[in-house]
């Protein structure tokens, strides 16, 4: 079970901003999308998500065409975190976590919809907070709320037995240190649950620290990808964010 970019390429006023893009990202293994600010990993993202369609190549999803699920079926099995929300009325936290729960209304019942979100809002560290109003929440609680609603979405298995998948975009540059290891921590163990995990990120240290397969993108274009330690070498991070010198992305453990 994978999603797959076969020759994607996305084209905007006749430029590609991702260009003949190649990759397999595995269930069961979490990967990072990194490289320099518009190389074109959130693009990347967005076509893996099925929110952006590509003007070439084929998105497949577990086997399918990620364009071939209908809108719910494909909401079941895959969940978005964006790098903001336009959420903008007083919801209390536990309520905007509770809308991740919409593509299961009338299917898992109401007892095991306030398992789930109970569920979610412990696993982000909310329960403090989840009576608060999200718009009086600060970024980084905002964003663990974001990330809550998203697990809720595809905390049941989906029906046929495929892979979960989460796909967020740099879920880590509003939390503060503890809570961006503590996601790291949680991501990886999703995988290690079977879920497909991929995520746009900054930080290489905690990258190399936790991500299985690290895919590096340069001017819209797929430059390498393979295990961390070989992906995020002095030299290959040097030329791939072009650098002055090598840099070494240290990863302490935690």
């Amino acid at each position: 079970m994978s999603v797959e970019l076969d020759k994607v390429s996305v084209i905007r006023n006749g430029r590609p901003i991702l260009n003949a893009a190649t990759i397999a990202c595995d269930a069961g293994a979490f990967t990072a999308l990194c490289g320099p600010n518009g190389a074109g990993k959130t693009t990347a993202l967005s076509v893996m998500t099925g929110a952006l369609e590509p003007d070439e190549g084929r998105v497949r999803l577990d086997g399918e065409d990620v364009g071939a699920f209908d809108r719910l079926s494909l909401a079941r099995r895959r969940a978005v975190v964006s790098q903001s929300s336009a959420l903008s009325f007083p919801f209390q936290a536990h309520e905007v976590a509770a809308m991740g729960r919409a593509p299961h209304h009338g299917r898992a019942g109401q007892s095991r919809d306030a398992a789930v979100i109970s569920a979610v809002i412990a696993a982000m560290d909310l329960t403090a907070m989840a009576d608060r109003n999200y718009l009086t929440l600060s970024g980084g609680e905002r964003q663990r709320v974001n990330i809550a609603r998203a697990l809720a979405q595809i905390w049941d298995p989906p029906d046929d037995g495929q892979a979960r998948w989460l796909f967020l975009d740099e879920p880590t540059a509003a939390l503060d240190l503890k809570h961006q290891i503590a996601l790291m921590v949680r991501l990886k163990a999703l995988a290690r649950e079977g879920w497909g995990v991929v995520a746009v990120l900054h930080d290489l240290p905690l990258v190399r620290q936790h991500a299985d397969k690290v895919v590096l993108f340069k001017d819209g274009e797929i430059h390498s990808a393979g295990a961390p330690a070989d992906m995020l070498t002095p030299d290959r991070i040097q030329t791939v964010f072009d650098l002055a010198a090598p840099y070494t992305a240290t990863a302490e453990p935690f």
